[in-house]
């Protein structure tokens, strides 16, 4: 990309770019796009429809008002489309295409959501919980990546291509770090300090896996699905 290109580029321009090159390489994966309400938009989920992934994006004030304003107009009609504290309507006329809208309050707070997924009582719970994983992976994703532990806000150099590199890095080693610290809370059921989970985590690397530790694995996965 020239100079002019890159100042006139942006998220929505990047995650196309990014659509078609993950279509290409994994055309049967099933995805779920999930989004803040700047996504909200008939580009993407005519990018989606024509990919065959599912979406849940985030619907604020402001966001498809025409949708919006049916949402609220219809969600107190019918007592069927409403669990544990969540409302829902489908096949709400967009301008392209029928979209469904869901809300959900919560400590006070309410959230909406525009799926293609048909919502009911059966999957209500689960789409909501799916649309609250947004936040959570850009908190305590991104967020922790950039401004905490591994500060990659931080310029370590200036060759785009090794940038690249250490931030795959980076990913990795924090995929690592929440499998590592999710199954030490599973096992002794408290929280483990970052000091304790780096130390142990990088000991692991020094340690064979012999074949006794694999048929143990394998018993114990076998024991839980039984």
């Amino acid at each position: 990309m020239g100079v002019e290109a890159i100042k006139q580029d942006c998220e929505m321009k990047a995650f196309h770019r990014l659509a078609e090159n993950i279509k290409k390489n994994y055309p049967h994966l099933p995805i779920c796009i999930l989004g803040d309400s700047l996504y909200a938009t008939e580009t993407l989920f005519g990018t989606c429809e024509k990919n065959h992934w599912d979406y849940i994006i985030r619907l604020k004030d402001g966001a498809m008002p025409t949708v919006a304003e049916e949402f609220h107009r219809l969600k107190d009609k019918d007592p069927e489309n409403a669990y544990r504290g969540r409302k829902w309507v489908n096949e709400l006329v967009s301008q392209k295409r029928d979209v469904n809208v869901m809300e959900w309050k919560e400590n006070g707070k309410t959230f909406q959501w525009v799926t293609n997924r048909q919502i009911s009582k059966e999957n209500i719970v689960r789409l909501s919980k799916a649309g609250r994983k947004r936040w959570k992976i850009e908190n305590e994703g991104f967020n922790n990546q950039k401004n905490h532990r591994f500060q990659v806000g931080h310029v370590c150099c200036h060759n785009y291509t090794a940038i690249k590199n250490h931030y795959m890095l980076v990913q990795i080693a924090d995929a690592l770090r929440q499998l590592y610290e999710l199954k030490a809370y599973i096992n002794r059921g408290v929280k483990v300090s970052i000091k304790n989970i780096s130390s142990s985590l990088l000991s692991s690397f020094g340690r064979l896996i012999t074949r006794e530790d694999i048929f143990t694995k394998e018993r114990k996965t076998v024991n839980a699905f039984s």
